[in-house]
């Protein structure tokens, strides 16, 4: 857990973003009692002030708000009743901390010392000198998960829905990874769980696959989660352990040729 803050640091919490414009127009329509626009602009942010089970498909389908005015009204009582100073609080509130690790993983993952190459360049090259006449094999695609998503899909036909966290070319091979961190068992942690075996499994693309695991999932227990992980034939492994093993493929793949 000490060697793992440095790569999930949940102690630098931070307040979402909320733009000057996007507040002046919660103010606007909280002040003129505008439930249809205070609704709308609020569906735009990255966190919505109250929780309601209604959100998700008003935030889902763009004529909901119009078509179901009884369910927009009664969402927008509940802010008109607390002070506009209160929702815009609620707006920026810190992602919970399950919430945040995939960003953390991607933080720490692309401030690894291996350069990293505008997508023209990563599709093309499997080596770089730098300014010192260093070579490097070890590439990484300059960008946020969702471009790596991108980038696997159109170019190596991986056909993933959801973000990638690791995307790699080593030696001219490209390797794409899940990262997951497991803060306990049950629940919601098994469904991460199998997200991460599904993804791994998964041998649609161009690219071979690996999983970082970290958390209880690597206690010495009898939970079907630790009993999983210990039968894998497919590659898993703690994110303490990634650069290595990075460093082990291009060696690997160096003596191959």
């Amino acid at each position: 857990m000490d060697s793992l803050l440095s790569i999930y640091d949940v102690s630098a919490v931070r307040q979402r973003h909320v733009s000057s414009q996007r507040i002046n127009e919660i103010v606007n329509a909280h002040t003129n009692h505008d439930s249809h626009s205070l609704v709308e602009v609020l569906l735009q942010l990255d966190k919505f002030p109250v929780d309601d089970i209604y959100v998700g498909f008003l935030r889902s389908e763009n004529s909901a708000i119009v078509k179901n005015p009884n369910t927009v009204e009664r969402i927008a009582k509940r802010l008109l009743d607390m002070p506009v100073e209160d929702v815009i609080k609620l707006c920026r509130q810190p992602k919970v901390d399950n919430r945040r690790m995939g960003e953390l993983f991607h933080n720490w993952f692309t401030n690894l010392a291996y350069p990293k190459l505008e997508e023209d360049s990563f599709a093309n090259l499997t080596e770089i000198t730098d300014m010192q006449g260093k070579k490097h094999s070890i590439l990484m695609l300059d960008g946020t998960r969702r471009d790596f998503r991108d980038f696997v899909n159109r170019e190596l036909g991986c056909g993933l829905e959801k973000e990638l966290d690791i995307l790699v070319k080593v030696k001219g091979e490209y390797i794409i990874g899940e990262a997951k961190y497991f803060s306990g068992f049950g629940g919601h942690q098994n469904d991460q769980f199998e997200d991460a075996l599904s993804f791994l499994l998964n041998v649609q693309g161009d690219a071979a696959r690996i999983a970082v695991l970290d958390g209880v999932v690597w206690l010495d227990t009898k939970n079907k989660m630790c009993l999983k992980v210990r039968r894998l034939e497919s590659i898993a492994m703690s994110a303490l352990l990634l650069p290595r093993f990075l460093e082990e493929v291009q060696m690997s793949a160096a003596y191959r040729m």
